[in-house]
């Protein structure tokens, strides 16, 4: 079951000002078990725990001030990342690059240096930050998936994510739904529904107690069902390579290297 935040944290987030340097505080989800953690989330064919999360380099500081889009009053940007919370509207905002046009998918977004080799976003910001986020705006997270006993899919809010950016040479800024770039594998039918915040957990070490935050490793929104996952599809999807559901939209994603924006709006 995941816990509360405390309400120090979302009052700490709201009283934040655009760019400044504050460090969000770690999500407070379960803490899994320091020898298995995990186990009661396995996949089904899963019979050992999963292993300890391998942390995730460094996020580097971008302090360059220009966006490749315009950012509207009402959005506050939160510490060195590029992560903007709009309290009015409900709304979180992060920017990536695109690093996959093409291929089956396990990810959608990762945190930049994780699982760019899977995913079409590579995020400059942190899965924990994007949940300490949704909390401060009132959305607790539900549960990741469950596979035993029995397959439960991730239950929470809902989020819709929309993709805004610039193309080379154009002054007009396009913005999409996120599930057009995303098609079920083998076909030309999109992904026709939203992702679930359910949440991740916390990986404690056992040896210096140092806690890590799974889905900082790389499943911060994810395509693939994965009980580490900071966002999740509502449906069975396996991470097998021969039975990913989902693959790139290659016609519906800007080239390789173009600077997006993620907009999530969670729904209760």
């Amino acid at each position: 079951m995941i816990s509360k935040f405390s309400a120090c944290i979302f009052v700490s987030l709201l009283a934040m000002m655009p760019l400044q340097e504050t460090t969000l505080e770690t999500p407070q989800v379960a803490t899994a078990d320091t020898e298995s953690p995990t186990t009661a989330a396995q996949k089904v064919d899963q019979t050992e725990a999963p292993e300890k999360p391998t942390e995730p380099r460094t996020v580097p500081v971008v302090d360059k001030e220009q966006q490749s889009i315009e950012i509207a009053d009402g959005w506050k940007r939160l510490g060195k990342n590029q992560i903007w919370i709009n309290e009015t509207k409900k709304k979180v905002m992060v920017r990536g690059s695109i690093c996959l046009t093409e291929g089956p998918l396990e990810m959608f977004a990762c945190p930049l240096q994780t699982k760019e080799h899977e995913s079409v976003v590579a995020v400059e910001a942190k899965s924990s930050e994007i949940h300490a986020c949704l909390v401060a705006l009132g959305f607790e997270p539900g549960n990741p998936v469950q596979w035993q006993p029995d397959f439960k899919p991730a239950k929470g809010p809902s989020v819709q994510i929309e993709v805004r950016w610039k193309a080379e040479g154009d002054e007009k800024e396009k913005r999409v739904d996120a599930k057009t770039m995303v098609r079920k594998s083998g076909t030309e039918e999109t992904m026709d529904t939203d992702w679930i915040f359910g949440g991740s957990e916390i990986f404690v070490d056992r040896v210096d107690g140092r806690k890590i935050y799974y889905a900082d490793s790389g499943e911060m929104i994810c395509l693939s069902n994965f009980p580490t996952a900071m966002m999740d599809v509502p449906i069975k999807s396996s991470d097998s390579a021969e039975g990913l559901l989902f693959e790139a939209n290659t016609k519906a994603i800007p080239p390789k290297n173009t600077q997006v924006y993620l907009i999530m709006t969670p729904r209760r």
